[in-house]
């Protein structure tokens, strides 16, 4: 089983955070507080992802079929920033 896109991932989103706490007197409280609730969102999503994946014993690609992505994970986050 092959969860390193999922770890990286994880990683990504933390560095996130942590990039927007020190921001917080730079961006205002508002403005951080957004995108610190998005990236919790985003962290919740993938840390189930790890946990399905590593409870079943699949494949990384078998899991993103079962939930219904793309095989390509640019798709979403193209999404996801329009969505922004």
């Amino acid at each position: 089983m092959n969860t390193n896109r999922i770890d990286k991932e994880i990683l990504h989103i933390n560095e996130s955070v942590c990039r927007h706490i020190n921001n917080l007197e730079r961006d205002g409280r508002a403005y951080v507080a957004q995108d610190v609730v998005t990236d919790l969102r985003h962290l919740v999503d993938h840390v189930s992802l790890k946990i399905y994946a590593s409870s079943q014993h699949i494949d990384v690609k078998q899991l993103f079929i079962y939930m219904g992505f793309p095989d390509n994970w640019k798709i979403i986050k193209d999404c996801n920033k329009r969505v922004r």
